[in-house]
């Protein structure tokens, strides 16, 4: 069974030291929060020595902080994934869902760029980055489209196949058990993002393993 990247599909024994859990291009907006009124002006610009400790203590309060998609953050990218790249990487599998604005083409031109695999990912962030149309969107058709997106081509993107679903938060049951439809169907990976509820994770997974998702297939990222 080989590997969808975003350059086509590649055998598991090529895929090299991987990333399992990264964001290479991504829009955080909907998470911003203004700072306290007596250090707003500490956010006014991007980082320096003066400012970081600030953002560090309120990260969603710097507007320069939650959007990684500018001609800067995909600068410092090409880097990054550069010096992956260099020190013996070979994969990056990339968790930027729908409600996160994916850029596959970015990811395309990273991969060709660096050497390094990308692997995209199919599926739905939280429900606080979705519009009222897809909150909406029933199970089977949430398991549709990743079906399609895992088949066929992403619809942002038609040439390219998702290579899993994730990352999935944990608002929406629907798409978590579509996403347990879809592993057991497939057996492609999955990865879920819990909220910080210390029995999210354990809900996360039997609404999972119900629907015939497979344990050691499933990835749980904490932050």
């Amino acid at each position: 069974m080989k590997v969808h990247t975003v350059l086509g599909a590649v055998l598991p024994s090529d895929l090299g030291r991987t990333l399992t859990h990264e964001h290479l291009s991504m829009e955080f907006n909907n998470f911003y929060r203004k700072p306290p009124n007596q250090i707003a002006h500490r956010f006014q610009s991007g980082f320096t020595l003066e400012n970081v400790g600030y953002i560090r203590q309120y990260p969603y309060s710097s507007k320069f902080n939650i959007v990684m998609n500018d001609d800067h953050s995909k600068h410092a990218v090409y880097n990054d994934v550069g010096v992956f790249k260099e020190l013996g990487g070979g994969t990056i599998v990339e968790n930027t869902t729908i409600g996160l604005n994916r850029d596959i083409n970015f990811y395309k031109s990273v991969s060709e760029k660096t050497g390094v695999h990308v692997v995209a990912g199919t599926g739905h962030y939280i429900a606080d980055v979705q519009n009222d149309t897809t909150l909406d969107i029933k199970t089977e058709d949430l398991y549709n489209l990743m079906l399609t997106e895992l088949t066929e081509g992403c619809i942002d993107n038609p040439i390219v196949k998702a290579g899993f679903v994730g990352e999935i938060a944990n608002f929406e049951r629907r798409a978590i058990r579509a996403a347990g439809e879809i592993q057991a169907q497939l057996g492609c990976g999955i990865s879920f993002h819990p909220h910080r509820d210390p029995k999210a994770p354990f809900e996360i997974i039997r609404l999972y393993t119900e629907a015939g998702g497979r344990v050691n297939k499933a990835k749980d990222t904490v932050r």
